[in-house]
């Protein structure tokens, strides 16, 4: 058992020491000179629980769990042309205010100790673990301790045998089992067989194992298909009332609306808590990978900030906290990425909710805390398709890339420039005054770089024109102007497709602001 530094060391005396002892204890008639300070003892934190589907606090406050994940940290030295930086370095920064990040919670991958490692499991845990949960003790912060697998589980199809992951936690499980900052992830991505009761046969034992070592440590628990099988594991959970679920998210696995984000884990964590451990997005390029982890903040990581902070039940650590694996939130110099990277997003997302849902905190759900991303505009709205909406050639309809306003876009149907291709958004406005006018576009690098666009203001008024690139800034209301517009159906909005790439046509909105 890890024993961490909460107070200063005490010293078992020795006999010598027992005599000085001895005759200290005699002076104690004499008057009492003032006493030195004690260091302070470290921040203490609450025991965690599961009550139905909220994470509590040892009062019984609802608990959401916000931070970050690191790499594991035996690949610290892995990029070349990366400023390194530590792992004690990176909890630090993850946790300081003053720095800008407001981390309540830490995850931390122990990767891959395993048979013919270089390192016994107990070098692996004293090197790469146990500094890190005595940091979290000091700066009074939640742990999580993962052990990272990415494998097929069992002992065939190259799977990990359970009694590999059982001596990981027969030796890992009662070192911090005395510690309450302390979370085990009990298995990281399980990915093949694809069967939740295959996957509870398998694991059962090694919780029954952690549960006679750690009592009180809370507990995340994954699933096969690579941590996604919550929906399962809502019908039949695990043998163990201090569980939650883990569930990995990412662009590749659609939209993060409402209605793809409740079936794939939101309806499941009306049922049983669920956690996030894995999420994050960087636009196309060196910093995301081509298949997974493909989004922008605007079209991916906004509507998933809006859905989850409408379920506070729901805690998270967002992947990765790095400068080297993906989708990492700064490059290769620390610097902090923003705009459609991800990096700039959480910390502010981290900052806008560092005190809602604390452990040990008499805060209401959602008191004095920003909730949600930025307000959209309001106002009256034309969506391609609908009422007051009508083009010119042959625009083509599609849902291929998220983000779009309704049911679906419209494009060009063409990279080439098509003057006569033309999008009109015609509103109904209820009265003549001064208008925001607004348009949406889902964004990619095949987009017009400079789409002319026409505002008729109505009444002989004349009309502004202006050019988008639609290649940035998408999934989003962007302000094309604001203008004196007349009441009824006169004023309308006129895209064109006149510049290269392809033109996308998805709603026009009209906000009245004088």
């Amino acid at each position: 058992m890890l024993t961490v530094r909460r107070k200063p060391p005490r010293i078992t005396p020795t006999r010598p020491l027992l005599a000085l002892l001895a005759l200290v204890l005699a002076l104690f008639t004499l008057p009492a000179l003032p006493a030195a300070a004690e260091p302070a003892p470290a921040a203490a934190v609450d025991w965690l629980r599961v009550d139905g589907n909220q994470i509590r606090d040892a009062a019984g406050r609802p608990v959401t769990l916000r931070g970050v994940s690191l790499i594991g940290p035996r690949h610290r030295g892995e990029c070349t042309n990366c400023t390194p930086r530590s792992i004690a370095d990176l909890i630090d920064l993850s946790v300081d205010e003053s720095a800008g990040w407001n981390s309540r919670v830490v995850r931390l991958p122990v990767t891959e100790w395993a048979p013919n490692d270089s390192l016994t499991l107990a070098q692996n845990i004293e090197r790469h673990v146990d500094p890190y949960v005595q940091q979290a003790v000091d700066l009074g912060v939640y742990l999580i301790v993962d052990f990272h697998r990415v494998q097929n589980f069992g002992s065939t199809n190259g799977g990990v045998p359970r009694e590999i992951v059982q001596e990981f936690w027969n030796y890992v499980a009662p070192r911090y089992a005395d510690i309450p900052n302390v979370i085990y992830e009990v298995y990281n991505e399980p990915i093949s067989p694809a069967s939740w009761p295959q996957w509870k046969s398998y694991i059962q034992p090694v919780v029954d194992d952690i549960r006679a070592a750690a009592p009180n440590n809370l507990l995340l628990m994954g699933s096969p298909n690579w941590s996604t099988m919550v929906n399962q594991a809502a019908a039949d959970p695990i043998d163990d009332s201090n569980t939650a679920y883990v569930y990995h998210l990412y662009p590749n696995q659609g939209a993060a609306t409402a209605a793809n984000l409740d079936q794939r884990f939101g309806n499941a964590a009306r049922q049983i808590p669920v956690v996030l451990t894995e999420f994050g997005w960087n636009p196309a390029g060196p910093y995301s990978d081509p298949v997974v982890t493909q989004g922008t903040t605007g079209c991916w990581g906004s509507p998933l900030r809006d859905y989850l902070d409408a379920r506070p039940q729901i805690s998270w650590t967002a992947w990765v906290f790095d400068n080297y694996w993906k989708p990492q939130m700064f490059d290769e110099d620390w610097n902090l990425m923003g705009g459609e990277f991800m990096g700039q997003f959480v910390q502010d997302w981290l900052a806008d909710l560092a005190n809602h849902n604390q452990a040990g905190r008499d805060n209401a759900p959602g008191a004095d805390d920003a909730l949600g991303s930025d307000a959209a505009p309001e106002g009256v709205i034309v969506d391609n398709g609908g009422a007051g909406y009508s083009d010119t050639g042959d625009w083509v309809r599609s849902t291929s890339t998220p983000g779009f306003y309704g049911t679906d876009y419209a494009h060009s149907g063409s990279a080439n420039a098509s003057p006569a291709k033309r999008a009109v958004f015609q509103p109904t406005l209820p009265a003549t005054g001064t208008y925001n006018v607004y348009l949406r576009w889902t964004p990619d690098a095949n987009r017009a770089t400079a789409a002319p666009v026409t505002v008729h203001r109505g009444g002989g008024a004349g009309s502004a024109s202006v050019t988008v690139d639609q290649r940035v800034n998408g999934c989003q209301w962007n302000l094309v102007g604001t203008y004196q517009l007349t009441a009824g159906s006169d004023a309308r909005l006129e895209l064109s497709a006149a510049s290269a790439g392809y033109t996308i046509a998805d709603a026009a909105l009209f906000e009245r602001v004088g």
